[in-house]
């Protein structure tokens, strides 16, 4: 892989992983239906749960862990 290609994924992952965190939605159903589809994406299963469910701020206040 060339590494523009590389900075490429990396980028996509990246945004891959910002969109399902912004789109958390608390309601319990919904989270968990979230996370048990995400144990399958290797880009998304490595995000941490705090961060997941403090980093768009509608839970928690922590803006850094």
């Amino acid at each position: 892989m060339k590494f523009e290609d590389f900075k490429k994924n990396i980028k996509l992952i990246k945004e891959q992983r910002m969109e399902f965190i912004n789109n958390f939605d608390n309601k319990y159903e919904n989270v968990q239906k979230s996370l048990i589809q995400a144990k399958n994406n290797n880009y998304l299963n490595t995000i941490r749960i705090h961060k997941y469910l403090t980093d768009n701020k509608k839970i928690g206040k922590v803006k850094t862990a």
